[in-house]
């Protein structure tokens, strides 16, 4: 009886024994399971922080770009602008020179064709003069 007894205590303590093990094995999934289920939380966590953060630095880069690019049209609005002024006051200058050297030139070509029609007006007047002397001189021979 004693190796009954021994052999049931013997099962017995390996039963515990074993349920001992289990519950400390479970126990162990439980907390692996939770402090599993805790690092997932605070990385998502720190994941969606770090991806909002993100997106706000985008999104301020976006608008200092957006602030930088406008400043910039605005600018080069302003340089097209004065340009623009700039070009339409040589373009004024040009067509006032032009004018003036038209003028100038319809002037001096006047002048010139008065002084030649002059100058023709006076060799015309010359040689009718000699014409009449020379047919002064054939009327008083004849």
């Amino acid at each position: 009886m004693s190796s009954t007894v021994t052999d049931y205590q013997v099962r017995k303590f390996k039963e515990q024994e074993g349920k001992r093990l289990s519950y400390q094995m479970r126990k162990a999934r439980e907390e692996g399971a939770r402090d599993y289920q805790k690092e997932v939380k605070k990385n998502e966590n720190m994941l969606h922080r770090m991806k909002m953060e993100y997106e706000t630095k985008i999104t301020n880069m976006e608008n200092e770009t957006e602030q930088k690019l406008a400043k910039m049209r605005k600018k080069h609005s302003k340089s097209i602008e004065m340009e623009n002024e700039k070009l339409q006051e040589e373009l004024v200058n040009l067509r006032t020179a032009h004018q003036q050297q038209k003028d100038e030139i319809k002037s001096a070509q006047s002048n010139e064709l008065r002084d030649i029609k002059e100058s023709h007006a006076k060799t015309l007047e010359r040689a009718e003069t000699k014409f009449k002397k020379e047919m002064l001189k054939y009327e008083t021979v004849s």
